[in-house]
């Protein structure tokens, strides 16, 4: 039941759907009062708010707005006029199936079991025997030939002539070839999504950006991957008119936002045609990854206050051009690491233990504690003790150990094979202390695998259920 948007009254179906409210038949005849229609100067009910007195028949009286057919049964009014029955579809609330749950528009009564679930084209298909037919391609009931399964279609008429371009093609596939209907589905897709861009000459550089698309990937990936690219476009017209230069672009969605619009970020460099500097969009990028370090600390005041003095002094370096912004992030990187840890003016144990687990940053750290030492009178240095370094082995090498382990109980316990790569690369890392490559090779000797490495024999003990 439905209740009438004026009255409240409760119907099983409204009299007449106005501007998105639906209306009784006593309010119908309240509301809508007859009068003479100034464009087919029949008497009709009008809504006695209507500024022009457009009868409904002749107001709806337009091209579909999907398919721009002319004269067509309508389907639905939409809000953004009539569309016809076979692209109603397309309008409609989207519904989960009562066989697979997939939410579609095209949602089919079926009577099996006595259930009269809604369900989707691909499940009543399968419920009715559908298969694909070999020669046109199209989902339907075959009908057995001499050599081959076939739609009737395709085995009573044969072949015909595309309408459009004039190729052959088999009769089951209608009145146009494939790459003419990927063509119109395009061609249709474009002027729908246009709608979507306020701005007239950023709507005018999304057509041209869609004929270049076009051209560049073929109807059948453009018609996919098209509306992809809209968000960028509405993007730019909330803050400009027009498609503005490739350096505003660039600064506005950094290189970051631009990858996830790469067709977009091709046919600019082809519009603009400018060697945007390499160093710019570099920065660019290093500023964004700078940002994203400092936003790790950004709840945290007296880190985050250390941390931009220290980049202070970073940035006076490289406005004197003594360094680069990709040096200022990547010294930067281990100060945030070790603040993360010490959530303070970090001590020489602290620094010490920190360099214990990642030595490889010693000399980046350097300068940050070179700077805590000039700035606050601290006598730090950037080293860590024989003693620390031993026990980081020692936990990195029980680390191993266990994962030998457990690694040895799921090939007993599991009822699949382990394959004796996985193996490989385990107990290289725990027997020898190096990595396997994968460009390495190895053999079994005396039931032992023998890994032939940088000129050397590694051994290692051998896997039962090991497949290769």
């Amino acid at each position: 039941m439905k209740d009438c948007s004026q009255c409240g009254k409760s119907v099983a179906k409204y009299h007449r759907i106005y501007k998105g409210e639906g209306y009784c038949h006593s309010c119908y005849v309240r509301m809508f009062k007859l009068c003479v229609c100034s464009s087919c100067g029949e008497k009709k009910r009008i809504h006695y708010k209507e500024e022009k007195l457009i009868c409904e028949t002749c107001h709806n009286n337009k091209p579909c707005i999907r398919c721009g057919k002319q004269e067509y049964k309508i389907g639905k009014i939409t809000v953004y006029g009539p569309v016809c029955n076979s692209c109603s579809p397309y309008f409609r609330q989207k519904k989960p199936c009562g066989y697979c749950g997939a939410m579609s528009t095209k949602l089919t009564k079926t009577e099996k079991n006595g259930t009269g679930l809604s369900i989707c084209p691909k499940c009543y298909r399968q419920e009715k025997g559908y298969e694909n037919c070999s020669q046109c391609r199209k989902n339907r009931l075959l009908i057995e030939t001499e050599h081959v399964r076939i739609c009737k279609k395709c085995h009573e008429v044969g072949l015909i002539d595309c309408k459009v371009c004039g190729i052959q093609m088999p009769a089951g596939m209608g009145s146009t070839c494939d790459s003419c209907g990927w063509l119109k589905r395009f061609k249709q897709r474009v002027h729908l999504l246009k709608f979507t861009i306020s701005a007239e000459q950023v709507r005018v550089a999304f057509i041209k950006f869609s004929e270049w698309l076009l051209q560049d990937v073929g109807s059948n990936k453009a018609v996919m991957t098209i509306e992809l690219y809209v968000p960028f476009f509405v993007e730019v017209t909330r803050f400009w008119n027009k498609l503005p230069s490739y350096e505003l672009i660039l600064q506005h969605f950094k290189p970051k936002g631009l990858r996830k619009y790469l067709k977009v970020k091709q046919w600019l460099h082809i519009l603009y045609q400018e060697n945007f500097q390499d160093s710019k969009k570099t920065d660019l990028a290093e500023g964004c990854r700078i940002d994203a370090l400092f936003a790790k600390i950004a709840d945290q005041p007296i880190i985050y206050e250390l941390l931009q003095g220290y980049q202070s002094e970073l940035m006076a370096k490289l406005h004197a051009g003594r360094t680069t912004l990709k040096s200022v992030r990547l010294a930067l990187q281990p100060a945030v690491g070790l603040l993360l840890r010490t959530h303070q003016i970090p001590t020489q144990s602290e620094i010490s233990h920190y360099l214990s687990e990642k030595s490889g940053q010693k000399a980046a750290l350097t300068g940050f504690i070179n700077y805590l030492n000039r700035k606050y009178g601290k006598h730090l240095v950037c080293n860590h003790s024989e003693e620390e370094r031993i026990q980081v082995q020692q936990r990195k090498k029980k680390n191993l150990e266990n994962e030998i382990i457990a690694f040895l109980i799921k090939s007993r316990e599991e009822s699949k094979p382990i394959y004796v790569i996985d193996w490989i690369m385990v107990s290289m890392k725990y027997f020898h202390g190096c990595t396997y490559r994968t460009s390495s090779k190895f053999e079994i000797k005396h039931g032992q695998y023998v890994v032939f490495q940088d000129g050397k024999d590694y051994v290692l003990p051998f896997l039962e259920r090991g497949i290769p």
